[in-house]
């Protein structure tokens, strides 16, 4: 097998330097040798980018024959290449080999990188593969193989991570929201106002409020966050600061007010923060703010 390798790689480096575009550096493709995995005879050789090398999609049948006898192993003959040179390097390789010992049915030097279907075909296709799931059987060997592969966790992790996570691309978070905003019932106003008008005057029976209770009675709460803590702290100083109203009255608290004119504390507590106009027909602030 490292004879092979030694030998292919002396004509891909030797057809790469023929190649019309050997002046490009740091090219996408590369040539690739698959061996069977029990024997080491080589067996196919082809030119890739990505993960076509380690693929078994879009595979010939004499191919496929050989690798679910023989199993394979990959090795990379020659990388970073411009997609011309990787052609070039391909032909090379399978003339020195001889094409009739390869599971090849061409010597290399053309295929049809780049070629994108039609928007009708596009169409077809989708249309065949709407409503198929995966099994779970499916499922669970393809997990199982990227868990053996760590070069494809590591792969997996770079292209959802950071500024490649498509879920962070502006473009991608836009669509997003506003096909969530187009699926919510409650953008629209007359969705709306049905919901209010079956909601208004429906109360819970008594039997369903004894359930609830009995749900509740005995449990305790968690501890409480600290963020949480603090904000209640605040609130209830907040609530202990002397009021006013726009009139000139003045209590000692919204507590104090509420107690002394029958109004709900919360409704001064709100007209203080801006969040109501007025509680109980007078307008209220804190005794050091304006009203």
């Amino acid at each position: 097998m490292d004879e092979w390798t030694t030998h292919l790689m002396g004509h891909a480096q030797h057809a790469a330097s023929k190649s019309k575009d050997s002046t490009q550096v740091g090219g996408r493709f590369y040539v690739y040798a698959h061996y069977e995995a029990d024997t080491g005879r080589l067996f196919y050789i082809g030119k890739g980018c990505g993960r076509r090398a380690w693929s078994r999609s879009q595979r010939n049948r004499h191919w496929k024959a050989v690798e679910e006898k023989h199993g394979r192993t990959v090795e990379i003959l020659k990388d970073g290449l411009s997609e011309s040179e990787a052609y070039a390097v391909e032909a090379a390789a399978i003339s020195a080999v001889g094409l009739e010992t390869l599971a090849t049915y061409t010597g290399g030097g053309r295929g049809i990188s780049g070629y994108r279907h039609t928007e009708a075909a596009r169409a077809a296709m989708t249309a065949a593969r709407l409503g198929r799931s995966m099994s779970a059987e499916a499922r669970a060997r393809m997990s199982e193989v990227i868990r053996s592969r760590p070069d494809l966790l590591a792969l997996r992790s770079a292209a959802f991570s950071g500024e490649n996570n498509p879920a962070k691309s502006e473009t991608n978070r836009t669509a997003s929201s506003a096909r969530m905003r187009a699926k919510n019932p409650m953008a629209d106003a007359e969705a709306r106002a049905r919901m209010a008008a079956k909601l208004k005057g429906r109360s819970r029976s008594a039997e369903a409020r004894a359930k609830q209770s009995a749900a509740l009675t005995g449990r305790k709460r968690g501890p409480m966050p600290a963020q949480v803590a603090t904000a209640l702290a605040i609130a209830r100083q907040k609530r202990k600061r002397p009021v006013v109203t726009g009139c000139g009255l003045r209590f000692d608290s919204t507590l104090s007010a509420a107690k002394a004119l029958g109004i709900r504390q919360g409704n001064i507590v709100n007209n203080c923060a801006g969040r109501a106009k007025s509680a109980g027909g007078y307008t209220w602030s804190y005794a050091n703010e304006p009203c």
